[in-house]
C-alpha cells in the first residue's frame, strides 16, 4: 500500500509537530475530527516514534476488516476475505486506492489468534471448547502465526521501506482500529458471545447493564488488564478454577496475537458500528419490531403500507410500496425507513395517548443519536450535543463512527468472491492483486463508454421531444441541433392563466435593459427543461455538493409526477427555512438573443395545522402562493425532502420538513 506510487499523493504523511484543523462557527474556534489522522489517538502513536530522534519513523495504521461470509466454497480450501485500509489515505478515495485486500486458507493455522492449548488438558470441556472456536470462524481473520509474529516485530522495531513518493521512511504497523460486526468483534477480541454475563468487548458490562448508555461509566478492557487475566487463569491447576476466572471477564482461553502487536489493542479497536448497532440493531431488530406490533394491534397496518408508498421520492433514499410485507435484512433499508419516521407512521396512530407518544418521541431520539453518530465530520459542540442525545434516548427507551464502519467491508464481499475462484490457492495475495488491478480497470473503461453512451442517448430523447420528432431521426443530427433553433418552441397561453403576461411583467423587471414591446408582438422562445442542479457547501464536511432536482410530470419509466422542493431564499432577514415545489423549468431566449433560467414555483408557508405530536424541530408547511423567480445561487440554497402530513385536513397541501435525510439536512435544521 505504501510502496504504490499511484496512491502516494492521496496519502497524508505527518509533519514534526501535532497538526489540528479549526473552523471558526459564530466567531468561535472550534476542533474538527474527520479522517483518523486528524484524532488524538493517532497523533499520541505518532509522536512516541518521533521521540526516538529519528528522521522519517511513521506510525503504518490500517483498518482491519472482516466477516463471516466465505467467498469459496465446494473446495479444498474455503477463503475468508480481510479487508485492510490504510489510514493515511482518505476515507472517500475509490476502492483500489488505499485498499488491499488479504486471503488466506482454512488451513492456516492459528490465524489471528494462537491456541495454546498444552496448558488444558486434551479430553477436557475447555480444550473441546478451544477446538469448537477455530472450526467455527476464528480463521476467518486470515493471518497466520507467522504473520502475526512477524507483524509484531516489526510494529517495535519498525521497516525501512522507500515509499510511493520516494522517500524512505521507517514504518512501524498496526492495527488500531477494526471494522466488525458483533460476532466478528467477539472473535477479534476474544471474548465470549452475547449470552454472557460480560457480553461486552469494550468493557466489563453485565448483560443486565446494557440498557443503561448514559451516567455509568465502566472498567474499560485494555491489552495489560485482559492479558493478565488469561496468564492467571492458565496458571490454575483445575480446570474449573480456569473455567470461573474466564467467566468472569468474558474470556476464552485463548491468546489473542494482536497483544503482542504495538498499537494494535483489539478492545480500542473494535468500536461502534452503527450498520449493526443502531440501524439494523436498535430500529431493524427492536423498534420497527415493536412499531409492527403495535399498528397490528390498532389495525392501522395496510395505512401505513399505503403512506409509505407516496411518501415524495429522494436520491438515496430508497422507496418502499410494500413496507410492512416486505422481509428485509440490510440495515440500510432500515436507515432509509426511519428516516421517513415518525412522518409517514405517525397518522396511522389516531390517539394521542401516552404509549403512541412514546413511541414517536423514541424514534426521534434514537434517529438523531443515529445521525449525529454517523456525521464524517465533526466539532466539539456536536461531541457534546451526542451525549445529550443518547440521555434523551435513554429516556424514552427503557431497552465517527464512520471510519468503523462496516459498509464497505460487506460490499466487497462478492467482489472477492469472484476473484477467489481464478486462483490456485497458491500465493493468494498476488493473485488476488493482480486480477483485482484488471478488474478495475476494466470497470473504469466500461463505465466511461457507459456513461458517454447514456449521455449521448438522453440529450436526443431530450431534444427530440422539443422537436417533435422520433429518437431515431434526433440521433442522426444530435450535433447540429443546438445550434440551430428548431428546438426552441413558444409556450402555449393555456399551460397558466395569464402565463406570457406574468411573464413578460416578471422578465421586463429582472432586465430592464431588454427590448419589450407593451403590445406583446416580440415572442419570448422557450425551451423546457427536466431538471437543474443545485450547487451547495455540505455543513457536515464543508465541502461543495450538489442537488439535481427534477420537475418533470412524466419521471422514468413509470411515468410519476416529480415535482421536487427546494430551500429558496426570499426574505434576508427570514427567521426561518423557506421552502418552494418546483412546478416549471424553462430557458427563455430574449430578445437581444440573451438566454436566462427562469422557475415557476409555489412557495410553502407555515402551516396553521398541527400533529397531536410534536417533535423537536418540527415543521409543517402547506402551499402557498405561486410566482416566477431565477433559480440563481442566491435564491436557490439547496434541495429540501418534504412528506405528506398523513391525518392532516389537507394531506395533498401540507407537509413535514424531512431534517434528517442526510448530515446536510440535519445539522442546517438545527439539530
Amino acid at each position: 500500500m505504501f510502496g504504490k506510487p499511484y496512491i502516494s499523493q492521496l496519502f497524508g504523511y505527518p509533519g514534526p509537530e501535532r497538526s489540528e484543523y479549526l473552523v471558526v462557527d459564530h466567531g468561535t474556534r472550534q476542533r474538527l475530527r474527520d479522517e483518523a489522522y486528524s484524532a488524538d489517538l493517532w497523533w499520541d502513536m505518532q509522536l512516541s516514534y518521533n521521540s526516538w530522534h529519528a528522521p522519517r519513523r511513521f506510525s503504518a495504521h490500517a483498518v482491519a476488516g472482516s466477516d463471516e461470509g466465505r467467498v469459496t466454497s465446494h473446495t479444498l480450501a474455503n477463503m475468508y476475505p480481510i479487508l485492510l485500509r490504510a489510514t493515511s489515505a482518505p476515507s472517500f478515495s475509490p476502492q483500489p486506492f488505499g485498499t488491499a485486500q488479504e486471503t488466506a486458507g482454512a488451513g492456516s493455522p492459528g490465524l489471528w489468534f494462537r491456541f495454546e492449548t498444552t496448558a488444558i488438558p486434551r479430553q477436557g470441556r475447555l480444550w473441546r471448547r478451544s477446538i469448537s472456536l477455530s472450526a467455527s470462524g476464528i480463521f476467518t481473520t486470515a493471518l497466520s502465526d507467522a504473520s502475526s509474529s512477524s507483524l509484531g516485530q516489526r510494529s517495535k522495531n519498525g521497516e525501512n521501506v522507500t515509499c510511493g513518493d520516494c522517500v524512505p521512511r521507517v514504518l512501524h504497523p498496526c492495527l488500531p482500529i477494526a471494522s466488525l460486526d458483533g460476532k466478528e468483534a467477539d472473535i477479534y477480541t476474544t471474548t465470549r458471545a452475547a449470552l454472557a454475563h460480560f457480553p461486552c468487548g469494550r468493557c466489563l458490562v453485565r448483560s443486565d447493564q446494557l440498557c443503561q448508555i448514559s451516567g455509568h461509566i465502566y472498567e474499560a478492557r485494555t491489552t495489560d488488564s485482559m492479558k493478565r487475566v488469561y496468564l492467571e487463569a492458565m496458571s490454575k491447576l483445575r480446570n474449573k478454577d480456569t473455567e470461573e476466572l474466564l467467566q468472569k471477564y468474558g474470556l476464552h482461553a485463548i491468546e489473542n496475537a494482536l497483544w503482542e502487536i504495538r498499537n494494535s489493542s483489539p478492545y480500542e479497536a473494535a468500536s461502534y458500528d452503527l450498520l449493526h448497532s443502531d440501524d439494523l440493531g436498535k430500529f431493524g431488530k427492536r423498534i420497527w419490531v415493536w412499531v409492527r406490533e403495535v399498528l397490528d394491534g390498532l389495525g392501522t397496518t395496510g395505512l401505513l403500507t399505503k403512506n409509505m408508498a407516496i411518501v415524495p421520492r429522494w436520491p438515496g433514499l430508497k422507496h418502499f410500496l410494500n413496507v410492512t410485507t416486505k422481509q428485509m435484512n440490510d440495515g440500510q433499508e432500515f436507515l432509509d425507513i426511519e428516516k421517513d419516521r415518525p412522518l409517514a407512521p405517525a397518522a396511522s396512530i389516531n390517539n394521542n395517548s401516552s404509549f403512541c407518544i412514546t413511541w414517536i418521541h423514541l424514534i426521534r431520539a434514537h434517529m438523531q443519536f443515529r445521525m449525529i453518530m454517523g456525521l464524517h465530520c465533526i466539532t466539539d459542540d456536536q461531541i457534546a450535543r451526542k451525549e445529550k442525545y443518547a440521555v434523551e434516548y435513554e429516556k424514552w427507551c427503557t431497552g465517527a463512527p464512520t471510519v468503523y464502519c462496516t459498509r464497505v467491508n460487506e460490499g466487497s464481499h462478492s467482489e472477492n468472491r469472484d476473484s477467489a475462484q481464478h486462483v490456485n490457492h497458491h500465493n493468494n495475495d498476488k493473485q488476488v492483486s493482480a486480477i483485482d488491478a484488471a478488474k478495475e480497470a476494466m470497470a473504469r473503461i466500461r463505465m466511461t463508454v457507459d456513461a458517454y453512451d447514456n449521455e449521448q442517448q438522453q440529450e436526443a430523447k431530450e431534444l427530440a421531444e422539443h422537436v417533435g420528432i422520433s429518437p431515431e431521426s434526433m440521433r442522426a443530427t444530435a450535433e447540429d441541433l443546438p445550434t440551430s433553433d428548431d428546438h426552441w418552441r413558444c409556450l402555449d397561453d393555456d399551460t397558466r392563466w395569464d402565463f406570457d403576461k406574468k411573464l413578460r411583467a416578471f422578465l421586463r423587471d429582472e432586465f430592464p435593459d431588454e427590448d419589450f414591446r407593451a403590445d406583446g408582438e416580440k415572442q419570448i422562445q422557450m425551451r423546457h427543461c427536466n431538471c437543474i442542479y443545485v450547487h451547495y457547501t455540505s455543513a457536515e464536511d464543508y465541502t461543495d455538493k450538489f442537488d439535481i432536482l427534477r420537475c418533470n410530470p412524466s419521471f422514468q419509466s413509470n411515468n410519476e409526477q416529480r415535482l421536487d422542493c427546494v430551500n429558496v431564499n426570499l426574505t434576508p432577514d427570514a427567521l426561518d427555512f423557506e421552502f418552494a415545489r418546483l412546478l416549471y423549468l424553462f430557458r427563455c431566449r430574449l430578445p437581444s438573443k440573451c438566454e436566462v433560467d427562469v422557475a415557476l414555483v409555489r412557495v410553502f408557508k407555515q402551516a396553521r395545522w398541527k400533529p397531536k405530536t410534536v417533535w423537536e424541530n418540527c415543521r409543517v408547511l402547506e402551499d402557498g402562493r405561486t410566482m416566477l423567480m431565477l433559480p440563481k445561487y442566491i435564491f436557490f440554497i439547496r434541495g429540501a425532502h418534504l412528506i405528506n402530513a398523513f391525518g392532516s385536513k389537507k394531506e395533498d397541501t401540507t407537509f413535514y420538513l424531512n431534517d434528517v435525510v442526510d448530515a446536510d439536512w440535519f445539522l442546517r435544521a438545527g439539530n
